[in-house]
């Protein structure tokens, strides 16, 4: 009698479990279709196909031809003439193909594979002020009246990214290395609207910078606002120190920014190496001029989603070095309307994405444990809805999160550190 209860019991705990994910399966399912009706994925390209790189004029290349990546692969077509983009182009500024050239070529790491290269030998740019500088960036712009409904108001964009190991050069600088900015995104840009009729253009930029000038300092991500574009010191910027970019290694970026003011704007980097994903920046603040009684921020008219400019040190430096300047890019992806963060499946629990930090028990019952936390990080706990159903502040390294009158289910861990850094991870809630 002791066996056929203990067999009834096994089965049931296992017909628990097994609802358990099959509910949690069918809600993720239900919120990638209810947000899906909103995101609007306007291009795909892998560079493979027909995709090429032509020539347009002495500062000018265009991006043209398409893959069979998807259905909306293709430069011109889908994304250049999209009503809410209307004009795309490559910009190097000055200089000639022996200085910087943008080219499709065979993936660094190997294979077959098609990918985009952006090559930089030399500072050649140079202005009126006797600056040096280099630049190569695909510039999508709205030089057109608005689309009914105004301007995009959010934007998403993915994109495979690699820095070639010749990046070292920066590494192994005992000093300051220079500003290198990566991406930029503009609201209300001067030059987009006819006439030049737009009068508060302001920026967001991810840049690369380093901790500190030292022999072996890794390279990181950094991040800023300005109000207007060239406003010194930015609005609000940030570096994430906790995460130091790989070099010789494929990564997929998302970036995603909303337009808003310092309570519902927002700003968001992930990269994912293998199956770990990393949120850089999860930022709250502002990414627009402020509304007054005679403008009201109408949404983004310029970005730049694959680009490497920097002061004119910084390509000195692999120029003195005998090294090129090497940056890679493939499968990018521009949504409208997107947000990070929907959830596409909860089957499997995945490890926490730091590995500084240390989650247990997981799965849990009553408590999970997090070892390595920096004291003073707010710890926030979400549902698969969203909704956030804890919320506390780590009072030392090893912070106990009590989850015993939670209901089972899977729970989704935001940890935001003081330098507004943000690591995620998944607990799962048993019985």
């Amino acid at each position: 009698m002791k066996n056929k209860i203990r067999e009834f019991h096994s089965s049931l705990k296992t017909l628990q479990q097994t609802n358990l994910f099959l509910i949690c399966h069918l809600l993720a399912t239900v919120l990638f279709s209810v947000n899906g009706t909103a995101q609007t994925l306007i291009f795909k390209n892998g560079f493979e196909g027909t995709s090429r790189v032509e020539y347009k004029d002495a500062a000018h290349d265009l991006l043209r031809g398409s893959d069979n990546t998807s259905t909306v692969s293709d430069w011109y077509a889908n994304l250049e003439k999209n009503p809410y983009i209307n004009f795309g182009q490559i910009t190097y500024e000055q200089g000639d193909y022996s200085q910087r050239k943008a080219e499709i070529v065979s993936d660094p790491a190997g294979g077959t594979n098609k990918v985009l290269r952006y090559r930089i030998t030399d500072q050649h740019i140079l202005m009126p002020s006797g600056e040096r500088k280099a630049r190569i960036q695909y510039d999508l712009q709205n030089q057109e009246l608005a689309p009914a409904g105004g301007y995009i108001k959010e934007y998403y964009q993915k994109v495979k990214l690699y820095f070639s190991p010749n990046f070292k050069v920066l590494e192994d600088s005992p000093t300051a290395v220079g500003w290198i900015i990566m991406h930029e995104f503009w609201n209300d840009g001067s030059w987009d609207r006819p006439n030049g009729t737009a009068n508060k253009p302001t920026r967001v930029d991810f840049g690369l910078t380093r901790t500190k000038d030292a022999v072996g300092e890794k390279l990181r991500f950094d991040l800023s606002f300005r109000d207007p574009i060239m406003a010194y010191p930015a609005n609000w910027q940030m570096r994430n120190d906790n995460f130091a970019i790989p070099l010789g290694t494929w990564m997929t970026q998302e970036i995603y920014v909303k337009e808003g003011d310092d309570q519902t704007g927002r700003v968001y980097m992930a990269i994912t190496i293998g199956n770990v994903k990393t949120v850089i920046f999860d930022k709250i603040g502002r990414t627009c001029a402020l509304a007054t009684s005679t403008y009201t921020p109408d949404g983004q008219t310029s970005w730049n989603p694959m680009k490497i400019y920097m002061e004119g040190k910084v390509a000195k430096l692999f120029h003195d070095k005998g090294k090129t300047l090497d940056v890679y890019w493939d499968d990018l992806e521009v949504w409208f309307n997107r947000k990070p963060g929907v959830v596409t499946n909860l089957n499997n629990p995945e490890p926490f994405e730091q590995s500084k930090i240390t989650l247990y028990p997981n799965p849990a019952n009553d408590f999970v444990m997090i070892e390595g936390i920096t004291i003073n990080s707010q710890i926030e706990l979400y549902n698969v809805l969203g909704e956030i159903v804890t919320k506390q502040t780590a009072n030392s390294n090893t912070t106990k999160i009590d989850i015993s009158e939670l209901n089972q289910g899977i729970y989704f861990l935001k940890i935001i550190y003081q330098n507004d850094a943000v690591q995620t991870g998944k607990i799962i809630k048993q019985f």
